[in-house]
């Protein structure tokens, strides 16, 4: 009999001890014995990096991996064995400290880009470490900015750069989705509450001050269909809607189909420009890098819109336009989420010169890691070096 990983937690204090996540590992079905061993011991090490009263904090000022914590599904506490052996296997390595503090402070408000880039840095400089290159975290001090992380190979005597960003969602993006977010939950209610359903769209977006406004109208809506037992339009610049009992669903299906709608609510239409975005990040990132070294560039797509809107085939031919004039670049990686230890199997395919990893989670979801080789790199690298750069991803 299955047994409800929640119950560790008696009280609402139990969500920020150490010891309730520890004990909760075992109760966590789809973990083999020894994950379930590991998992436990990347807590109590993180215990010890983060300190006690870390939980407690995290909670109250909305640390980001405080998700991590409170999703008990099996691939976070992969995630967090990952965190644990990435912070021990790189707590030697130059100005570790400085990464450190970037993943454990609680951002302001606001400055989550500083965990997530400290994050997506610490996982970035762990792949290379683990295929056999020295890593230093380059220090921030000075007036110029500077690439993340300085890659030697011992062997070769070889320097590579490495300068990491994510690419978050965009500021109109997440607005829309936000006042998405706030129409969606108070209509659903209410029409659950009425026993109505509404089908129909939202065919342009609209700002914070019209949300009001808008569920004000579909109120009115209900109200009438609720006293008239009958189907209802709503036609608005900003809504197309029709409103209906449940007991007249065929009617409303049928009004739905002679429009062209689907059997439901669709928000407004967003506009991505996420290669553009990536592009404008790689100029900034390119200002990084030193002249008369090889460089690399890692730009996580944390926002989740870029693999899911463009074919990689096109991101990829974009790439290569815009950096044929570095000849110090040597590739791009771009990965849907962090570049950090693939959680199941992996499929690796050519794209030309490129490589294409997609990593499986939970043996169906793609995770794609692109690595872009720059055609017009012009400085010289080893045969040996390149192939652990490949191999760090894969």
């Amino acid at each position: 009999m299955s047994q409800n990983p929640h119950q560790v937690f008696k009280s609402v204090e139990d969500y920020g001890r150490w010891a309730s996540y520890i004990l909760q590992c075992d109760l966590i079905e789809g973990l083999a014995s020894d994950e379930k061993e590991r998992a436990k011991q990347a807590l109590e090490y993180l215990r010890v990096v983060f300190g006690e009263s870390f939980l407690k904090r995290a909670i109250a000022q909305g640390h980001p991996l405080i998700g991590l914590f409170r999703n008990c599904a099996p691939w976070t506490r992969l995630k967090l064995i990952g965190l644990a052996e990435s912070l021990e296997a790189m707590r030697g390595a130059e100005n570790f400290k400085m990464i450190l503090k970037r993943i454990k402070d609680v951002p302001k408000m606001g400055a989550e880009g500083k965990f997530t880039d400290g994050y997506s840095v610490l996982q970035t400089a762990h792949q290379f470490f683990r295929v056999g290159l020295q890593v230093c975290f380059v220090s921030e001090k000075g007036s110029r900015k500077k690439p993340d992380i300085k890659l030697s190979d011992k062997e070769t005597g070889e320097e590579v750069y490495v300068e990491g960003s994510a690419l978050h969602i965009s500021a109109e993006v997440k607005r829309i989705q936000d006042v998405n977010r706030y129409v969606f939950f108070l209509v659903s209610g209410a029409m659950a509450e009425a026993q109505l359903t509404i089908y129909g769209e939202m065919p342009k977006s609209f700002n914070e001050s019209h949300a009001p406004n808008l569920v004000k109208q579909i109120s009115e809506v209900i109200a009438e269909v609720k006293a008239s037992g009958e189907l209802r339009e709503l036609i608005d610049e900003y809504i197309v809607a029709g409103v209906a009992p449940r007991r007249k669903l065929e009617q409303l299906n049928q009004w739905a189909a002679e429009r062209g709608f689907s059997q439901d609510l669709a928000g407004p239409p967003m506009i991505f420009s996420e290669i553009s975005r990536v592009q404008r990040k790689i100029r900034e990132k390119l200002a990084q890098l030193p002249n008369d070294k090889p460089g690399i560039i890692v730009i996580p797509d944390l926002g989740g819109f870029l693999f899911h809107f463009y074919d990689l085939s096109l991101i990829i031919s974009e790439l290569e336009k815009q950096v044929s004039g570095y000849p110090n670049l040597l590739a791009i990686v771009l990965s849907q989420g962090y570049a950090d230890e693939p959680l199941s199997d992996i499929v690796l395919e050519k794209s030309g010169p490129h490589i294409i990893i997609n990593r499986l989670v939970a043996g169906c979801i793609k995770e794609p890691i692109a690595i872009v080789r720059n055609q017009a790199f012009a400085l010289n690298v080893s045969q040996s070096m390149l192939a652990k750069i490949s191999r760090a991803f894969s």
